[in-house]
């Protein structure tokens, strides 16, 4: 059985890398042999990548091998250009940017009788009208619609779909890489994301380093993160480049005595191990609005206040909170309906569906309705 998965795997993002993974193992467990093809702008191999990935010009003529199809997850419900710094599509007179990724091919393939499954992917807000109608069109015809959050749930409101409130699949990470110590040493691992200098700062004045070695992890490289944004703060900390390697960063944040987090899907890798994770209290709205559920979520202001201090007297504990052991039966149950969807099969495959007609489609549409960004 192959089974296509899209979204943005072509990033050096550690949340969007994992879906494919963890997509494929949870469908194998259920249905045996089954091949997840991720499919994103760029071509990738495994000689530099966790795993092969399809190029979307090549989904036309791949239609007849595919027996599903995967939405997400990740932010991927948005008509917004701004993904990643020089992130487009190669060809852009040809592919809906950034719908190529993931409306596009629930489109064609919700036209050509394939099952489509959304995998719990979140939505801008205040989406435009002429896209609603794009996304209803594609919901209603797929055989099972989920977002990860409330807001996305109310964005999609009335557009025909049953939409299920599902948790972000990445809460499964520890059923891929089982956890191990990757050092004897304890460590606190930091996200080496510039937004975090303050919080850094203030760890250096404590004397933190000597009961823990300390890690700069970049987690979001396409994005703002990178050991040179934070590296002149605390020279004496030990720089982790270990993207794309998924279960090194993975052990690595699952081993740690902290965490401490900008990235959704470090805290949530962090939360699924029962590892602590400081956050910044500015971020504690949005997509990250259901972290304030976790009791081992610190939502910290400034160096030295109440939830700061609260982080670090919890330590080197390891308890798995009841969000990330809510989740795991929720994606149970959204694995069980998505695996089971795909073993009835597709019905008699429509021969006219055509992916890139469906992209000049939303080409047009944009150019004629949509106001420029």
């Amino acid at each position: 059985m192959n089974i296509g998965i899209f979204g943005t795997f072509d990033l050096l993002n550690y949340g969007d890398l994992l879906f494919p993974i963890i997509a494929e193992a949870e469908l194998r467990e259920r249905l045996g042999e089954v091949k997840v093809i991720p499919y994103s702008y760029r071509k990738k191999t495994t000689s530099d990548w966790p795993y092969d990935v399809k190029r979307l010009g090549e989904l036309d003529s791949d239609w007849p091998a595919l027996d599903g199809v995967v939405i997400g997850g990740g932010h991927l419900i948005r008509f917004d250009s701004e993904i990643a710094p020089g992130y487009y599509p190669e060809n852009p007179e040809e592919l809906a940017h950034p719908e190529a990724y993931w409306l596009a091919p629930a489109l064609a393939a919700v036209q050509k009788n394939v099952p489509v499954c959304w995998n719990a992917p979140s939505a801008s807000l205040g989406l435009p009208g002429w896209g609603r109608e794009l996304i209803g069109e594609a919901l209603k015809k797929s055989e099972y619609c989920s977002v990860r959050d409330t807001a996305s749930a109310l964005e999609l409101d009335g557009l025909g779909a049953n939409l299920q409130l599902v948790p972000d699949s990445a809460f499964g990470v520890d059923r891929v890489f089982k956890p191990r110590q990757p050092s004897e040493k304890p460590y606190l691992i930091i996200q080496a994301n510039p937004s975090l200098r303050e919080l850094i700062d203030g760890f250096k004045q404590s004397d933190l380093s000597k009961q823990y070695d300390i890690y700069f992890l970049p987690v979001c490289v396409c994005l703002d993160d990178g050991l040179s944004t934070v590296s002149d703060l605390w020279p004496e900390a030990i720089g982790l480049e270990l993207m794309p390697d998924l279960e090194s960063m993975a052990a690595w944040i699952g081993g740690a005595a902290g965490v401490v987090a900008a990235s959704l899907h470090l805290s949530i890798t962090a939360l699924t191990y029962g590892v602590p994770v400081l956050r910044r209290a500015c971020t504690a709205d949005g997509k990250y609005a259901f972290l304030q559920e976790s009791p081992r979520v610190f939502w910290t202001r400034e160096p030295q206040d109440q939830p700061y201090q609260s982080f670090l007297e919890a330590l080197g504990t390891r308890c798995k909170c009841g969000l990330a052991l809510s989740a795991a039966s929720k994606l149970k149950k959204h694995w069980d309906q998505i695996a089971s969807i795909f073993l009835k099969g597709a019905k008699e495959k429509h021969p006219e569906s055509n992916f890139g007609a469906i992209n000049r489609r939303i080409l047009l549409i944009k150019k004629t309705e949509a106001k420029p960004d």
